[in-house]
């Protein structure tokens, strides 16, 4: 079974898969940050070219400068796979979880195993944010980015101590890129503005 929503808010879209094989899609990457959860089998991701088989129950986190392939190891491989649009992850989420979701590839901390607490509140979580896309309710946007929250602090806690930051500087000349990519940015016009 595969059931897709999308909407234009912080969860961009929210994918349920269950038992489909996968497509050999190559190496890509996506516009928006990928929470994916394995809830059932195996996959073996390459990770800007590391190779890491990765069993279930666990969470992959990707930022839009990641580059991947998946293919599952297994047959009964069931996942959740959320988009989470980064320009509204700067207005809502806080800034840790940011800093978790811009920065994480850095210290190649993508991978998250879980524990069975852990395991149980991200699948609550997420079959609640899956559950609550039907929902006409006014207030079903500040739910799921609750919910959402809820997951992305769980994963926090696993490695805020492995978080690297860059230096201020470099994340202000990131800023002003991100703000400027229209005009012609040269180094040489960077390093004097910095």
């Amino acid at each position: 079974m595969y059931y897709n929503v999308i909407m234009d808010t912080l969860i961009r879209s929210v994918k349920y898969i269950e038992n489909q094989r996968l497509k050999d899609s190559g190496h890509h990457k996506h516009a928006d940050y990928q929470l994916l959860y394995i809830k059932k089998g195996n996959i073996e991701i390459t990770i800007n070219d590391r190779k890491c088989i990765v069993n279930s129950p666990s969470v992959i986190l990707l930022n839009p400068s990641i580059q991947h392939n998946i293919a599952h190891t297994s047959d009964d491989y069931t996942r959740y796979i959320v988009s989470i649009n980064p320009i509204q992850a700067e207005k809502v989420l806080d800034k840790n979880i940011i800093y978790m979701l811009k920065y994480l590839h850095l210290s190649n901390d993508n991978i998250f195993n879980l524990k069975e607490n852990e395991t149980n509140s991200i699948e609550i979580c997420l079959s609640n944010i899956f559950l609550e896309q039907k929902n006409t309710n006014s207030l079903k946007d500040i739910f799921k980015n609750n919910l959402l929250s809820i997951i992305l602090v769980i994963l926090y806690r696993k490695i805020e101590n492995n978080i690297i930051i860059p230096s201020k500087t470099i994340l202000e000349v990131q800023k002003y890129i991100e703000q400027n990519l229209s005009e012609d940015l040269t180094l040489v016009n960077l390093a004097q503005k910095f």
